[in-house]
């Protein structure tokens, strides 16, 4: 605001020779000034000088035109501190001075703590823990709540149409401008986490604590990336207010109460962002599952440098020994069970809850079976046998080891796997299986690792299923058992024996060969 207003005297002869200097004479406070027309725009900051200045204020401050000119002051802190200026004008038949006595508070926000009955605790990803208050925290004095080891910018969840309460300190100097009570004041977007209070000064700190914000959050899913507070405060019941920083933290607004204990960042990053003003539980559903259907999901940047995120593998190493939402999330990989339970934990988060969701898929349809391969497999006839099982007439005898990197190893085989279903951040992820995870919902199949949804089984049998397998683990065969020549010398042997693994083979059949397995997760 301007500090004051004044004329300019320009070319007139009478003012020839004089100068303008503006000085400060006394005082730890430091200030930076500038004089505009009240018609100009708001200063630019290279317009800015600080105060002391060195030389003449007509030549190389208001760069006047020749006329008189009225002007706007314009003052900021620059050091807290008192500081008295002057202002001269020399050298001419009318030599004038004045002088104003300024004080240059600095007040910061160093800490902000979101709290209240539907303010739910956000688990970290890493599985090291939760994120608790304080939320917000300028460790180092820097403004920024990032950057230092005991900086934070903590995320929070809560329940729509409801009210935040925030606590918050800030420190102020120098220590005694204030003698009476001070309004603190948060303003956030749309007037969101908006909250007010007046506070005692002790010792140079303002300390408001559990005070509930003017306005609850929408009455939908929303999602704020970040949630930005201006802090600000009054020594004058509101009528000026000074600025104390801003903090910044994520905040998500759920559809419902969250459900169960797998409330982790990236669950509420992801459903929240993805959902954002639905109301209704099944557009919740299908905005969140819009995420899974182009198998690129990320796991959110808690440290905030990388905006995108990592992207989580369904087999991105086929070897992944991960089952769980808190394996998926920890290890950005992770197997069918693991992203069946992380898409039903991102319902969770938004309350939405339904029995009988978790589902095995299993091929017990056929006498005998194992398992089943996922498209795509070819099967071709070769010189070689099975032992057992004639409706399983390809043979697939293992390499020790099985599994090297993205691919299948054999010794003989007459099963070759091609580029099949891209799955969830892998173009060729593993593909033989005893079993799959799948999760039902409102009468609609969804199959999270692939991104896909059936509305039936059967649909998944022939969109998914290139064959059905048995397999024999650890047994000793012979070469003759199988007319493969294990050793590599040319020579069938009847007595070349050795623990062996092996797949046995047979087409998908038309029709449904899978059953499910209800259970709840």
């Amino acid at each position: 605001m301007p500090l004051s207003r004044g004329m300019l005297p320009g070319g007139d002869g009478m003012f020839s020779g004089a100068t303008v200097t503006l000085t400060k004479v006394g005082g730890a406070g430091v200030v930076r000034v500038v004089a505009v027309n009240p018609n100009a725009s708001a200063p630019y900051d290279n317009d800015w000088v600080e105060v002391p200045l060195g030389g003449n204020l007509r030549d190389d401050f208001f760069l006047s035109t020749g006329q008189y000119r009225l002007f706007d002051w314009y003052a900021e802190g620059v050091a807290p501190g008192e500081a008295t200026l002057e202002l001269k004008f020399e050298n001419g038949p009318m030599p004038v001075k004045d002088r104003v006595v300024l004080t240059v508070v600095d007040v910061d926000v160093n800490w902000v703590t979101f709290s209240g009955t539907s303010c739910h605790t956000v688990k970290k990803d890493d599985g090291s823990g939760d994120f608790t208050g304080p939320h917000w925290k300028d460790a180092d004095g820097d403004g920024d709540g990032h950057g230092h080891a005991e900086d934070r910018r903590f995320p929070v969840v809560y329940l729509r149409n409801t009210k935040p309460r925030l606590s918050a300190s800030l420190t102020f100097v120098p220590a005694d401008v204030f003698s009476g009570a001070v309004r603190v004041r948060s303003a956030g977007p749309q007037g969101y986490a908006q909250a007010q209070a007046e506070v005692t000064p002790s010792s140079g700190n303002l300390v408001m604590l559990e005070v509930e914000a003017d306005k609850a959050w929408a009455d939908t899913v929303d999602f704020f990336n970040p949630l930005r507070l201006d802090w600000r405060v009054s020594a004058d019941g509101g009528t000026v207010w000074l600025d104390a920083g801003m903090s910044e933290n994520q905040a998500y607004v759920t559809l419902a109460a969250p459900v169960g204990a797998r409330l982790y960042h990236t669950l509420a990053h992801n459903s929240c962002r993805d959902a954002k003003g639905k109301s209704d539980p099944s557009q919740a559903i299908a905005a969140i599952w819009s995420d899974f259907t182009d198998r690129a999901v990320y796991r959110v940047d808690p440290t905030w440098a990388n905006p995108e995120g990592t992207r989580l593998k369904y087999y991105g190493d086929w070897t992944t020994p991960h089952t769980t939402t808190a394996g998926l999330l920890g290890n950005a990989d992770g197997q069918c069970t693991a992203w069946a339970q992380f898409f039903i934990d991102a319902l969770k988060v938004q309350g939405i809850d339904q029995d009988n969701d978790y589902i095995r898929i299993e091929s017990y349809n056929l006498p005998g079976s194992r398992g089943f391969a996922v498209k795509d497999w070819s099967l071709n006839d070769g010189p070689y046998k099975t032992p057992r099982a004639p409706e399983y007439p390809f043979l697939g005898l293992c390499m020790n080891p099985f599994i090297t990197g993205s691919s299948y190893a054999w010794q003989c085989t007459e099963a070759t796997d091609g580029n099949g279903i891209t799955g969830q951040g892998q173009a060729n992820p593993a593909s033989l299986f005893e079993f799959h995870q799948i999760v039902f919902i409102n009468n609609k199949y969804y199959d999270p690792s692939y991104g896909v949804e059936y509305n039936s089984i059967l649909e998944m049998d022939d969109n998914a299923i290139a064959s059905h397998y048995i397999a024999d683990f650890g047994v000793v065969r012979c070469e003759t058992d199988f007319d493969c020549d294990m050793d590599g010398d040319g020579i069938m042997e009847s007595n070349e024996c050795r623990i062996s693994d092996y797949y046995s083979f047979q087409p998908n059949p038309s029709g449904n060969q899978l059953v499910e397995i209800v259970n709840d997760h």
